[in-house]
């Protein structure tokens, strides 16, 4: 009887193992989530716990993939401070200067089809946007910062306007005004400078050549095809079920604020577009390799220009020691979205502040400079864009 006991012992368990694992065939995050190293979680828990405790943010959405060993995705902290609801893994989020991933990866779409030369002057395609020595100023030279131009984003008027109204709507050829009444920084191609103007022209680019609205190309080029289904290029100051509230000090008198519903049009093509962390998991593997466009366009993409101690960066996309991706920062959110093909890594992190002291990283950077030393130690991420 104990031999038949010890028996069934063995067998309910088991039995047990292959009902979950069958019931999740059809979804298998859970899978993947359950097959994720034990000592790997609990160091991220750590990890989590610390850092949002020392950055000071409200709350957390983490995920990370390896390949060939499984998923971890959580959620740590409060969304909304003022209700002290839970963050969850599923939100939505401003993503900030991750949307110049887009928006460099819909020029190289085009120009895969032959209608924009990376090479040629902007104003052979811009005419009319007058841009100062756009004669000069190639199509690359706006993808990779390093045409000269000046950041509306540090122009006086634009910081005022902003601090005083931010639900206005801008539009490109407002924020290009404001970027163009100012000098250039140095001439093209000379040296880097990380400007929002850049995209912006980008954007009007893709605009100009395909005939479409940026919302309708983005849509139908890159959403639609790789199924991004929780990414939207918000319209007014909409963000769409379930999200995280942001916070942000970028205030007038420098006290804290509810961001959620600043309008993003100030950020237009650099910055505007909302997503979660699976869909832009998702994106970063699909941009990391080349996925919608030709191998020829990918060596483009990934023509790096050397930022000394801050990494590399190419076509609308950044390198930190073999990490493809970008930071994004916008009031209220801080996301980060990285891609190590040779470690076969991918993070995507987002906190709901971008309250940080000017001398210290993005909160955003503290998580996933301290997440890639538990996952990928020999790959460490260095910081900045």
């Amino acid at each position: 009887m104990n031999k038949i006991k010890d028996q069934i012992a063995v067998f309910i368990p088991a039995l047990l193992i292959f009902v979950i694992l069958n019931s999740c065939a059809k979804h298998d995050e859970p899978i993947k989530q359950a097959l994720f190293p034990k000592a790997y979680k609990v160091q991220i828990d750590e990890m989590i716990s610390e850092t949002l405790e020392s950055t000071n943010v409200p709350g957390v959405i983490l995920g990370v993939w390896i390949d060939g060993v499984g998923e971890y995705c959580i959620s740590e902290g409060t969304s909304n401070i003022t209700t002290n609801d839970p963050m969850e893994t599923d939100f939505h989020f401003r993503v900030g200067s991750v949307t110049k991933t887009f928006t460099g990866l819909a020029v190289l779409m085009l120009a895969d089809e032959g209608l924009i030369d990376l090479d040629e002057p902007v104003q052979t395609y811009l005419p009319d946007k007058n841009i100062p020595r756009g004669d000069e100023i190639t199509v690359r030279m706006l993808g990779d910062m390093t045409s000269g131009l000046y950041s509306y984003t540090y122009d006086s008027i634009f910081g005022a306007e902003f601090l005083n109204n931010p639900d206005k709507v801008w539009y490109p050829d407002s924020l290009l005004a404001l970027a163009f009444r100012n000098e250039n920084l140095f001439d093209p191609g000379t040296d880097f400078f990380y400007c929002n103007t850049n995209t912006i022209i980008l954007g009007l680019l893709v605009e100009k050549i395909s005939n479409k609205t940026i919302p309708d190309f983005l849509k139908e080029k890159i959403l639609m095809p790789l199924e991004l289904a929780n990414t939207y290029w918000p319209h007014g100051s909409f963000i769409p079920p379930s999200y995280a509230h942001g916070y942000t000090v970028q205030t007038i008198d420098g006290h804290m604020a509810d961001a959620t519903y600043w309008n993003p049009s100030w950020a237009f093509t650099a910055g505007q577009l909302i997503s979660t962390i699976k869909d832009l998991r998702t994106h970063i593997e699909s941009l990391a390799k080349g996925g919608l466009i030709s191998e020829e366009m990918l060596r483009e993409q990934q023509q790096w220009i050397v930022i000394p101690n801050k990494g590399k960066y190419g076509f609308g996309i950044s390198n930190k020691n073999g990490w493809l991706g970008h930071i994004g920062s916008i009031p209220g959110y801080n996301t980060a979205m990285y891609r190590h093909e040779a470690a076969g890594v991918t993070i995507v992190i987002n906190v709901n502040s971008d309250i940080h002291q000017q001398t210290e990283p993005y909160p955003v950077v503290v998580f996933a400079q301290r997440l890639v030393a538990i996952v990928a130690s020999d790959y460490p991420l260095i910081s900045s864009h």
